[in-house]
């Protein structure tokens, strides 16, 4: 009878012991699968940055945007002469090697983000951007003949955001002319927490 119930009592043992390691097992998926979604989190910390950055154009916070470059701009300067100063950048006597300093960015501050660039960034899907790498608005208008649309993507090290418009250019005593450009404002994504201009491209 004693020998029945040290059985009773070895099985007793063994299964509690083996519960017990099924237990830290379990555990220990669960410690590891929380470390991997931590590193992914980790990885899209830049996001917070475009955010802070979208949020300075939004609210004309000049002081703020102005951290995410620096000056003067060197690199594809002539990009961002194109649209922030027309006058100068298809003068024919323009100095090609002026820089673009900080001077410069408060005066065209209203030009490098007019009203419509600020509508369509505040439309840009953030959580889109990371699940999918890109998103792009739908369709917005001034209301009157202009048309555009804003697209951003990003890889591991920059992201690109695309405003693509069309507009009528209309001159007296000359038919309206269709007009379709794109500004494309690239940033390096630096350390996996900030974003930094990185250059302007111009097509159209």
């Amino acid at each position: 009878m004693k020998f029945i119930i040290f059985l009773i009592f070895a099985f007793s043992l063994i299964a509690c012991t083996n519960e017990q390691t099924f237990k830290v097992e379990s555990t220990s998926i669960t410690s590891n699968d929380t470390k991997n979604q931590s590193i992914i989190i980790d990885s899209n910390l830049w996001l917070e940055d475009f955010r802070a950055f979208r949020d300075a154009v939004y609210k004309r916070d000049i002081e703020k945007v102005k951290t995410y470059f620096d000056f003067p701009i060197k690199k594809e300067g002539e990009g961002i002469w194109h649209f922030s100063d027309t006058d100068y950048y298809y003068n024919e006597n323009r100095d090609t090697a002026r820089k673009f300093t900080e001077k410069d960015f408060v005066k065209y501050f209203d030009k490098i983000f007019d009203k419509d660039f600020i509508k369509a960034l505040l439309k840009i899907k953030t959580e889109e951007l990371i699940t999918k790498k890109e998103t792009q608005t739908q369709g917005l208008s001034n209301g009157k003949d202009k048309h555009y649309t804003l697209s951003a993507n990003h890889n591991n090290n920059s992201l690109s955001l695309h405003f693509n418009t069309n507009d009528l250019y209309r001159q007296k005593n000359y038919e309206p002319i269709k007009t379709e450009f794109s500004i494309i404002l690239v940033f390096e994504i630096v350390g996996s927490s900030k974003i930094k201009y990185s250059h302007f491209n111009f097509a159209g």
